[in-house]
């Protein structure tokens, strides 16, 4: 029992470090695409 919910715990976590980074690497593409647009326009 003990043993189950650890091994949900963990999973969760690598789930929600998952999402994180997906999040971070879209901002960054966005970020990018933005300052690239901003480069263009000057």
């Amino acid at each position: 029992m003990h043993r189950m919910v650890l091994g949900d715990y963990i999973r969760s976590k690598r789930m929600i470090n998952t999402e994180v980074l997906v999040g971070i690497y879209t901002n960054t593409k966005l970020y990018n695409k933005g300052l690239l647009q901003l480069a263009y326009i000057e």
